[in-house]
């Protein structure tokens, strides 16, 4: 009995550390989030141990990360009377997931049945951007280069029934349009055209920072009172779109906007920080993200 108990624990040990490495472990992650039905806490619940970005609460979204890729959350506000919202249910239930994945992910890579998928491809100019789509499991996969960009997760066709009344849904109700089309139509251009920037490089003024000058160490790479490195991110994009850049630190702040800006780390104890750029031609952060690391050391004091 105790052989056979501890061969299932060291299987059960094995599979989780094989998902844990899986690429699409994010995705299986996610859809633990029962849509229409989950609230904020259950979500903060299932994706304990993630990365939380708590700064779009007040926009009923919540942001979460790992190494491997973001996921964002949204939350019905609870007023049908809106007519940007959708779903006829109470206030900061889950309405939407979106996975963006940090770094390359092939689509034969992940070994998902696409047999019963729609695909679409609205550009035959572009036909290496397209998306995969099924209403009844109410996935979307938008790919590019056989690498998938971003999966979408939405109530299924079988959920009409709360829909909210309203201008946003009427074409719905009547069948006149498919659900994914009404809860995507903003973004859809975005989904199966659009041609995502690139960050090719981020590039930073320094990689090492040393403090402890000021008790009398005497080092000539102490950089005393000047903890600001600069911040050059290189990106390119097939449609010249004007672009704006989100920035992330785990530390310290980011001064300025746009492709150059200044990291200040004034204040920073000894330790590793990151910095993380994404850029976005209008359709959000819709290509992977490059990330860059800054190393805090305190020199020895010298007597």
């Amino acid at each position: 009995m105790k052989k056979t108990f501890a061969f299932i624990i060291i299987n059960l040990a094995l599979y989780s550390l094989a998902i844990a490495k899986s690429p699409f472990a994010e995705f299986e992650k996610a859809r633990e989030i029962k849509l229409l039905q989950s609230n904020r806490d259950d979500v903060k619940r299932i994706l304990a141990g993630y990365e939380y970005d708590d700064s779009e609460d007040e926009d009923y979204e919540q942001i979460f990360s790992t190494e491997n890729a973001e996921i964002e959350i949204s939350f019905s506000r609870g007023d049908c009377s809106d007519d940007s919202e959708s779903w006829n249910v109470a206030e900061w239930i889950v309405t939407k997931i979106e996975i963006s994945p940090e770094n390359a992910i092939k689509v034969e890579d992940i070994k998902f049945d696409f047999s019963n998928y729609t695909k679409e491809t609205e550009d035959e100019e572009f036909p290496e951007s397209y998306v995969y789509h099924n209403e009844n499991s109410g996935i979307v996969f938008k790919i590019d280069d056989n690498e998938i960009q971003k999966i979408i997760l939405f109530p299924s066709k079988n959920n009409r029934s709360l829909l909210c009344e309203n201008e946003k849904t009427r074409e719905i109700s009547s069948n006149e349009k498919q659900l994914v089309d009404s809860i995507f139509e903003e973004d859809k251009v975005c989904i199966l055209i659009n041609k995502p920037p690139t960050v090719d490089n981020l590039i930073l003024s320094a990689a090492e920072i040393i403090i402890g000058c000021s008790n009398g160490a005497q080092n000539k790479s102490c950089s005393g009172g000047d903890r600001k490195i600069s911040v050059t991110t290189m990106t390119s994009d097939a449609e010249n779109d004007v672009l704006t850049y989100l920035y992330t630190v785990s530390g310290g702040k980011i001064i300025g906007y746009g492709s150059k800006v200044v990291w200040d780390l004034t204040g920073a104890e000894a330790g590793t920080y990151t910095i993380t750029v994404g850029a976005d031609d209008g359709c959000g952060i819709c290509s992977p993200t490059k990330t860059e690391t800054v190393v805090v050391k305190n020199v020895p004091i010298v007597r």
